[in-house]
């Protein structure tokens, strides 16, 4: 990793960081193997067998695990390989920080002498702000006892996107369509996605609640971005439920998601991002944020270029000569370019049978951190084919509080989860959400 800072020292006692960054990249690898024994196999574990001493030596978690010899094949009934490739960026200036998270797991699942691969993208923005206190204290700490300092937060605001398919390629990365539709023309449930939100902050002091910003962050996101009891919202903004406030909320998106948001006219996709960009929150940044149009451009721009690349396909030297002939010198750039775009448009019948994966995932990023309504999610994406659900925690009455919530038809686990449910990998009990 790369790391930068600006130090400031006061009398060699303490020294403050005013300006940091850091950059990190990992790479990881694990492997998972699954194996199966009934009671009338234990005879083979006796004495010195060969399958006694594979066992011991994988439960040894000594050498490589990847091959354990033909002793144990018998009762191998899967196994998984994930590969792992993040990249974060960290920055503080003074006490607020943000960091930028991007990751990238490919997966391979073997069962049945059949191989299946997966990727798995996850875009993680988060903001925060630390305690001044903890912070002045922390450096104080290290000066004296060389000791690495710990620093807390009085707030933190994340979200994340999370996009899951069924393929043998990074498909984001190469910049390639993924297929909805195997050769017989069914459709495949292959992409899944969800977006994810999570808030916390601290109270101003012992007791005292939240602090007028952090509070009227929290119960924005209570009322547009949950599905929360309204009782919850009251309880934030009398002081009722304090901090520390921890509010968790998912939107699943499968399939039919997708599909519904491919039929949307550009109109109403343009309507709906216009709704999104004119009900901004007003603070200090508002007034050039709203001069120049930050919100609308980025959404509508990704969106056009997710939208061309959807009903267009790849432009062929066939489709090059045949528009050379009537447009061949720079003056007539403009007209070229528009006859290949004609060439290369698909069919009515062939938009929707693949995406641009990599120009969706950037449309699902911008429009994550965009959008401060849930109610623009739903008419994205349709009301059916959205799953909602996650929590609210905090302190009333000196006593932990924990509410839950949950919209709309469940839409899966994901597309890894739901594969692995399906081959039995994974028992209902033993179901987790990352």
């Amino acid at each position: 990793g790369v790391s930068a800072s600006v130090q400031a020292d006061f009398l060699k006692l303490l020294r403050l960081t005013l300006l940091s960054y850091d950059f990190s990249y990992n790479l990881s690898e694990s492997y998972r193997a699954s194996f199966r024994f009934f009671k009338d196999d234990l005879v083979l574990f006796e004495y010195d067998s060969a399958e006694a001493k594979a066992l011991e030596r994988v439960l040894s978690l000594k050498g490589d695990h990847t091959s354990v010899g033909s002793s144990l094949d018998q009762f191998r009934i899967s196994e998984e390989l994930r590969k792992t490739l993040e990249k974060k960026s960290r920055y503080l200036v003074l006490l607020k920080g943000g960091i930028r998270n991007q990751k990238t797991e490919y997966i391979e699942v073997a069962t049945n002498e059949h191989v299946t691969t997966f990727f798995r993208h996850n875009f993680e923005r988060t903001d925060y702000q630390q305690n001044f206190i903890s912070r002045v204290m922390g450096a104080l700490i290290r000066s004296i006892f060389q000791i690495p300092e710990k620093v807390s937060d009085i707030e933190r605001d994340t979200k994340k996107v999370q996009i899951e398919y069924r393929s043998e390629q990074n498909l984001i990365a190469q910049r390639e369509d993924l297929p909805l539709y195997n050769e017989d023309m069914q459709r495949e449930d292959n992409l899944s996605m969800v977006f994810s939100l999570n808030y916390f902050a601290q109270n101003r002091g012992q007791d005292r609640g939240l602090r007028s910003k952090h509070k009227k962050r929290a119960i924005d996101i209570l009322a547009k971005l949950t599905g929360a009891d309204p009782q919850v919202e009251r309880m934030v903004r009398s002081d009722e439920l304090i901090g520390p406030i921890r509010i968790d909320s998912r939107f699943h998106f499968g399939r039919p998601a997708i599909d519904h948001f491919n039929n949307l006219s550009s109109s109403r996709v343009y309507n709906v991002i216009d709704q999104i960009c004119g009900y901004k929150p007003r603070g200090i940044f508002s007034f050039f944020r709203n001069l120049f149009n930050f919100c609308r451009h980025r959404l509508k721009s990704s969106y056009e270029k997710y939208e061309f690349e959807l009903r267009h396909r790849a432009v062929t030297a066939d489709d090059y000569r045949r528009c050379q002939r009537s447009f061949f010198n720079r003056r007539n750039m403009n007209m070229m370019q528009n006859c290949l775009s004609r060439e290369a448009q698909r069919p009515a019948s062939e938009i929707g049978k693949s995406i641009p994966l990599w120009r969706w995932a950037d449309f699902a990023q911008t429009l994550h951190v965009e959008n401060e309504d849930k109610v623009y999610f739903y008419f994205l994406f349709g009301l059916e084919s959205t799953y909602h659900y996650g929590n609210v925690q905090g302190v009333r009455d000196n006593y932990p509080f924990q509410s839950f919530f949950n919209e709309g038809r469940f839409q899966g686990l994901g597309v890894v989860q739901d594969f692995q449910r399906e081959q039995g990998l994974r028992s209902p009990a033993s179901i987790s959400y990352e």
